[in-house]
């Protein structure tokens, strides 16, 4: 886990700004799918403060239902090395 949340704060260093710049949302979950990075569209969007979703799993935000969709998702992801793909997210009050 270490050494790989070295390389992806390496990554962020030069993407940041530009992912911090953007309307909206972009999360960056690790390989055990635990959230490593959320822009501030993200965080506005659910209600979150900075560093309150760091290291949460799809289970913690998500309702169940909703799991099986994201686990789709995030396979297409790893087969393609690339995926984008919408959703909605659940505020953190419930909403």
């Amino acid at each position: 886990m270490r050494s790989v949340e070295l390389r992806i704060r390496d990554w962020l260093r030069g993407t940041q700004s530009i992912l911090e710049a953007l309307n909206e949302g972009v999360v960056i979950v690790d390989d055990q799918l635990r959230v490593v990075y959320a822009n501030a569209a993200l965080l506005r969007l659910g209600g979150y403060e900075r560093g309150e979703m760091h290291g949460r799993t799809p289970d913690a935000i998500f309702p169940p239902e909703d799991l099986p969709y994201l686990m789709e998702q995030y396979a297409i992801a790893q087969r393609d090395r690339s995926h984008r793909h919408q959703y909605y997210l659940p505020r953190k009050n419930g909403e």
